[in-house]
């Protein structure tokens, strides 16, 4: 490799050409650079988890969207019925309120 081009080539020309010693410094400096980006990769792979844990946090992020999303659809129909915007949905909640009230008495 030291007679061949290498990106380092330009660095470390000398009156009588390449120096030895100059390119092997920086062949280990480049080495020990790779191991440390190695290392780091390795851990941050040991702190996102692996393919399983980043599918169960997906699903279970996109259920709370659903889960909110449901929840703040329930409560601004609430808030608009309330203030007689949206008249049937009052009908309608006195509807189901009645059916549960009918279906608790034939329990007992």
């Amino acid at each position: 490799m030291h007679g061949g081009y290498t990106p380092y080539h330009f660095f470390f020309k000398s009156g009588k050409g390449y120096t030895d010693a100059a390119m092997d410094k920086v062949e280990l400096e480049g080495l020990k650079d790779l191991k440390d980006i190695k290392e780091e990769l390795e851990e941050i792979k040991e702190r996102t988890g692996g393919y399983q844990r980043s599918f169960v946090s997906g699903i279970l992020y996109g259920a709370g969207w659903i889960i909110g999303g449901i929840f703040a659809i329930v409560l601004i129909g609430w808030f608009l019925s309330i203030i007689g915007l949206i008249p049937g949905l009052g009908n309608l909640s006195s509807y189901i309120h009645q059916a549960v009230d009918q279906f608790n008495a034939a329990r007992r």
